[in-house]
């Protein structure tokens, strides 16, 4: 596990919360209707990516601390790790990020 890629993740994380909320906020003025199955796709993933995070938030906090529990919870983020990527590959996630883009209606439409 590395603490720089953690932070590639959690900004990743970040970016996906950001549209999802956008869709709370103004829903079909900034999205189109038929965006919405992806952006419930979008809100699930970046959930399960969050419980993730708070692992390896976790393990880098038993690094830190040279905690006997680091090796068991490398494990459990790395196993983690493993089954988000297999989980986002099925849902086709990037496919999912560009149907939500072709949806976006641009401001001057507005």
């Amino acid at each position: 596990l590395d603490f720089d890629a953690h932070e590639d993740y959690h900004d990743f994380r970040k970016w996906i919360r950001t549209i999802f909320r956008e869709d709370e906020m103004f829903g079909e003025v900034v999205f189109g209707a038929g965006s919405k199955a992806d952006l419930k796709l979008l809100e699930s993933i970046y959930h399960k990516f969050g419980k993730l995070n708070d692992k390896w938030n976790k393990w880098w906090f038993y690094h830190k601390h040279a905690d006997k529990r680091e090796t068991a919870m490398a494990a459990e983020v790395s196993a983690g790790w493993k089954k988000l990527q297999t989980e986002v590959k099925e849902v086709d996630l990037p496919a999912a990020i560009r149907r939500i883009q072709a949806e976006l209606i641009p401001p001057c439409a507005l």
